[in-house]
């Protein structure tokens, strides 16, 4: 995990840099962390009504 916020980290030094697969992951964790339901999620996510 700290591996993943070093690099998004070093996104300050590469403001180009494309890190959706880091924070993608990031995401995936946390919501393991968490137990977040497939419908939790899509509301974090932005994506529930």
């Amino acid at each position: 995990m700290i591996g993943f916020i070093l690099r998004l980290v070093a996104k300050q030094a590469n403001p180009q840099a494309d890190t959706r697969a880091w924070e993608a992951e990031i995401d995936r964790l946390v919501y393991a962390l968490y137990a977040l339901t497939a419908v939790e999620i899509a509301i974090v996510a932005g994506q529930g009504n």
